[in-house]
C-alpha cells in the first residue's frame, strides 16, 4: 500500500505516502504540519515517548530552560528561565597571592578567586574563575548588594602607604563603572604607616543581564630597601553578590 487518501487502522499496513506526505522524509518522533493545501511535511519539532521536546534534531535544551519565542518570523530557542527572586554568590581567594612593585599600573583585578558553597547554593557555578568575574545571568536583571573585603599587607620591611579596593561593573559594551570604593591613603604621614589593612567596599546598583562584576585593588608601599617587594593579598579576601529586589 503506497498511496491512500484516508487513515489506516491496520497495524500491519505499510504506509509510505499519504498524498503529499512522504514518511521517508520524516524522522522518528518528529511532528508534521500542513505546508500548503496539498502537502504535509516535517515540523522539525520532536516529542519523545517520555514527553521531552526537541527544537530541531537533538536540541532538548538544558534542565530549567524554557522555550522563548523569536516572533512570527524567527525560530524559537531554548533560553534560561527567569532567575528566582533570591540570589546569592560568594567567592574568595583560595590562598595568599603575592604581587610585586611599589605601585600597580592603575587598579588591577584580584586573581585566583574561587566560588564557595558548592552543593549548598543552587546558584553555584555563576562565577567565571578564568576571568575572575561574576556575570549577571539571562533573566537576572535587578538591584544587587555587592560587598567585598580585601586583605592587603606589605612584605617584610615594606610599609603600606595606600590600600584601596573597588567594585567595578563592566557593561556589555565594555565600559566600566564603579559602584563601591574603600580604603585609605596616608600619603607621607609616617606616624600612620601600617603593614596590613582589611579594606571594605560596598555598592548597591541595578545590574543588567550580561553585565559583570569584579574586584579591583590599588596600593602604594614605601620600601626600606632600594626595591619594593610588593604586597600580599590575603586569603581572607572575598566578594559577595546578593539580590536586593527583583525585577526592574
Amino acid at each position: 500500500m503506497s498511496d491512500i487518501p484516508y487513515s489506516v487502522r491496520d497495524k500491519i499496513a505499510n504506509v509510505t505516502n499519504i498524498r503529499g506526505l512522504n514518511f521517508a522524509d520524516i524522522s522518528d518522533n518528529e511532528l508534521f504540519k500542513k505546508t500548503n493545501d496539498t502537502n504535509i511535511g516535517g515540523a522539525n519539532i520532536y516529542v519523545t515517548d517520555a514527553g521531552a521536546i526537541s527544537l530541531g534534531v537533538n536540541n532538548y535544551g538544558a534542565v530549567g530552560e524554557v522555550i522563548t519565542s523569536g516572533g512570527p518570523t524567527a525560530t524559537a530557542e531554548w533560553s534560561p528561565g527567569i532567575v528566582a527572586s533570591s540570589f546569592l554568590m560568594k567567592t574568595k581567594l583560595g590562598s595568599d597571592f603575592t604581587t610585586f612593585g611599589q605601585v600597580p599600573q592603575g587598579y588591577v583585578t584580584v586573581p585566583n578567586m574561587v566560588e564557595e558553597f558548592n552543593g549548598i547554593n543552587v546558584f553555584y557555578g555563576t562565577w567565571d574563575a578564568g576571568n575572575n568575574k561574576w556575570t549577571c545571568p539571562v533573566g537576572g536583571t535587578g538591584f544587587y548588594n555587592v560587598n567585598c573585603l580585601v586583605d592587603i599587607r606589605g612584605q617584610r620591611t615594606d610599609v603600606l602607604r595606600e590600600a584601596r579596593a573597588r567594585i567595578s561593573v563592566t557593561a556589555t559594551n565594555g565600559t566600566r563603572r564603579t559602584i563601591g570604593d574603600g580604603g585609605s591613603d596616608n600619603g607621607g604621614q609616617n606616624s600612620s604607616e601600617q603593614d596590613r589593612r582589611w579594606v571594605n567596599a560596598y555598592g548597591l546598583d541595578r545590574i543588567l543581564a550580561g553585565e559583570s562584576i569584579d574586584i579591583l585593588v590599588n596600593w602604594t608601599v614605601q620600601p626600606n630597601a632600594s626595591l619594593p617587594e610588593g604586597i600580599i593579598i590575603g586569603a581572607g579576601t572575598n566578594l559577595v553578590v546578593s539580590r536586593a529586589f527583583y525585577p526592574f
